[in-house]
């Protein structure tokens, strides 16, 4: 993947954490958060869930959780996409993102041990950019979709520090 876009994610999460005092924990809470975002999307896509709309595309979602995943991560080194053979449902890739947000929640507990938080974030990071390219038929390019979300991010931490001058 992009390893300029990486060291974005990260710069705009060392100002997260310098302007709003942000933990680990409380990014760990926004991968969950956005975890959760994608598997209710997937469900409407597929048709599961009939009676709401999308707010957001599938792809969008998959990028906030590829964000999130980098932001949790202590070094933005480059993260090589490959697809992961095994995942041809993004429902099975969902399950596989939810076993690893489960992993790097028990490796939080270790807190001094960022080597493996960080090998479960890339997996993590994988399984999202897996889900992006299995449900993107216009053939969008990731690294625009996540580049716009970092746009509006950096945007609103501006407008903070300039309201809090």
């Amino acid at each position: 993947m992009n390893q300029a876009l990486n060291k974005r994610i990260m710069s705009l999460t060392s100002e997260d954490i310098r302007t709003y005092g942000k933990s680990k924990l409380q990014l760990f809470a926004s991968t969950i958060e956005e975890l959760g975002e994608l598997a209710s999307a997937l469900k409407i896509h597929t048709g599961l869930v009939k009676h709401k709309t999308l707010p957001e595309p599938i792809t969008g979602e998959s990028a906030d959780l590829y964000i999130c995943a980098i932001m949790m991560r202590s070094n933005p080194e480059e993260i090589n996409y490959k697809l992961i053979p095994e995942f041809t449902d993004s429902f099975e890739a969902l399950i596989a993102a939810t076993s690893t947000v489960g992993t790097i929640a028990a490796s939080l507990g270790l807190f001094g041990n960022t080597a493996r938080i960080d090998e479960h974030c890339e997996e993590l990071a994988q399984i999202a950019l897996n889900i992006f390219f299995l449900n993107n038929p216009e053939k969008s390019d990731f690294v625009t979709i996540a580049n716009a979300k970092l746009d509006k991010w950096e945007k609103n931490q501006k407008k903070f520090i300039d309201q809090t001058k």
